[in-house]
This record gives C-alpha cells, sequence and structure tokens, in this order.
C-alpha cells in the first residue's frame, strides 16, 4: 500500500508543477481605474497550489515517512509548524488499515493522535507497518 501513497505524493508534486504553469499563463499585469493589478484567477490558483496542494502533500510525506519506519526529524528536520496529526493519521489509515484500525470512533482518533504526537518526539522509530 506503500506504493499507492507515493504515487499520491508524486501527482501531488506533479499538480503544484501543472498549477504554476497555469498561474504564469495569468500573471498578466493589467490597469483598472489607474492601478496596476493582475488576473484574480492567477490569485485563486497560487492560493490553491500554497494552502492545499503543498499542504496535502506535506502530510503526505509524513506519512509516507512513518509508514517507512523513519523517524520524523528524518522526515523534517526543521519545521516552524506543526502538521495536522489528524489529517497524517487518517492518510496513514487509507493507505495502511493495520496502522490505526479504530479511526471510525473517536478514541481510536485520539490513541492515532497521541501515537503520532509520541513518535515526532523520539528521535529513532522502529518499522510502523
Amino acid at each position: 500500500m506503500k506504493t499507492y501513497l507515493k504515487s499520491k505524493i508524486k501527482s501531488l508534486a506533479e499538480e503544484a508543477k501543472i498549477i504554476k504553469r497555469e498561474e504564469q499563463k495569468w500573471n498578466i499585469p493589467f490597469t483598472i481605474d489607474n492601478l496596476k493589478t493582475v488576473h484574480p484567477l492567477y490569485f485563486s490558483l497560487r492560493e490553491h497550489r500554497i494552502n492545499v496542494v503543498r499542504r496535502e502533500c506535506r502530510l503526505s510525506n509524513i506519512a509516507y515517512g512513518y509508514l517507512r519506519g523513519r523517524s520524523y526529524k528524518q522526515i523534517e528536520n526543521k519545521c516552524y509548524e506543526a502538521p495536522n496529526w489528524e489529517r497524517v493519521a487518517e492518510i496513514i489509515r487509507k493507505f495502511n488499515y493495520k496502522a490505526f484500525p479504530n479511526m471510525h470512533t473517536s478514541e481510536g482518533r485520539k490513541a492515532a493522535y497521541e501515537t503520532l504526537k509520541d513518535w515526532s518526539k523520539r528521535e529513532e522509530v522502529s518499522k510502523a507497518a
């Protein structure tokens, strides 16, 4: 199942490249009421690439590293914002059901969240899946 997650990561990377190319097509300055501006579609595409695609790619990479038995420090040595651990747990469960089998209950989600938080604080980790 890790192969499916790996292909998801690759497709997200390609999606970001495609969106960036489309951004450049709409990055054409024009004037409205003597003010230079850029087409609103440029900003919409940029916002989607940065706030949706980039975040999902980051979380997928963290999930992939967890499934491969990497430590969190090997995946993200320096970061300024904590990842959404609940979403990481969902991605892990989607691609490896055995990792967090009780995600359909609130206790299972909380246990998965705590497991990932503990994993992120450890320096070395054993094989998770």
